[in-house]
């Protein structure tokens, strides 16, 4: 008996064909050096949030406070960065927006094709993504999101708020951490501006961290005092620290998947301009 899918699925007939033809080769043309090299930045980060707070901690004796002002200092420098994108790389950021379903199609099409399948998975229509939105929805989230968490933690006995910042250590990270965020994406700008290749995309991740920041609140209200239960607390704070780590090595793997992918869209467009599979 042949398994039943767990999600829809739509046959891969003439018409996804002749879409897939149609937008494969502007897919292919926006995955350039440049590409992988801001999508393994961007995974570097996540990956670099979660290990600098693991390692004040296991080097510096950093707190459950440690970790939650580090974690929304960085979130907000994020947001920084990003709206700094958006206003300097607008077009090529809403360039993104506009692609990003042709690209999804261009994927699935490629993995059922190198599987030999006749069906892909259905893309769900959730609308275009929107950065100036997102930008809105950050500025709202991720202060409320902050207010709550300063009197959570206010209310459960914490007040030392001098003496956190007065960490030499603890400083240096948080400025470093910044501090590359601000470099990256300065160069970023500037590699765009000298780049040759009018295809190029740029991910933002405006309206994400205002979400992020709104987890990291549900997560302090969850787990109660940092001060009385500082153990629980910090067990739940590796938690989210290691979902960050993650996700920066999931999106190392996804950039090694595409390279895969490309590699074999080259291969099947030029045969097919040669005159071979062109009936596929």
């Amino acid at each position: 008996m042949k398994a039943e899918h767990q999600y829809q699925t739509v046959p891969l007939d003439s018409a996804q064909m002749d879409r897939f033809h149609r937008v494969a080769p502007g897919t292919l043309a926006r995955r350039d050096t440049a590409f992988y090299r801001r999508e393994l930045t961007l995974g570097f980060e996540f990956l670099l949030t979660g290990v600098i707070a693991i390692v004040g901690t296991l080097a510096f004796g950093w707190s459950a406070m440690n970790w939650l002002v580090f974690l929304i200092i960085g979130t907000f420098s994020g947001i920084l960065t990003d709206t700094i994108k958006l206003f300097f790389l607008n077009k090529p950021i809403n360039q993104h927006a506009d692609n990003s379903a042709d690209d999804q199609f261009v994927g699935l099409v490629c993995d059922a094709l190198r599987k030999g399948e006749k069906e892909i998975p259905k893309m769900q229509d959730g609308g275009r993504y929107k950065p100036e939105i997102g930008l809105v929805f950050d500025l709202v989230f991720a202060p409320v999101s902050t207010l709550l968490i300063y009197f959570t933690v206010k209310e459960n006995g914490f007040d030392g708020w001098n003496e956190l910042f007065g960490q030499k250590h603890f400083l240096t990270s948080v400025i470093g951490f910044c501090a590359w965020q601000l470099l990256m994406t300065v160069w970023e700008i500037v590699s765009f501006r000298m780049t040759t290749n009018p295809e190029n995309p740029v991910k933002i991740l405006l309206g994400g961290r205002g979400v992020g920041l709104f987890f990291l609140f549900f997560l302090t209200a969850a787990t109660g005092s940092c001060t009385k239960d500082q153990t629980d607390y910090t067990v739940a704070l590796y938690v989210a620290n290691g979902l960050l780590i993650l996700m920066g090595l999931l999106n190392t793997f996804g950039i090694l998947s595409i390279r895969n992918d490309s590699r074999w869209l080259r291969e099947y467009l030029e045969k097919r301009n040669q005159g071979y599979g062109a009936g596929r």
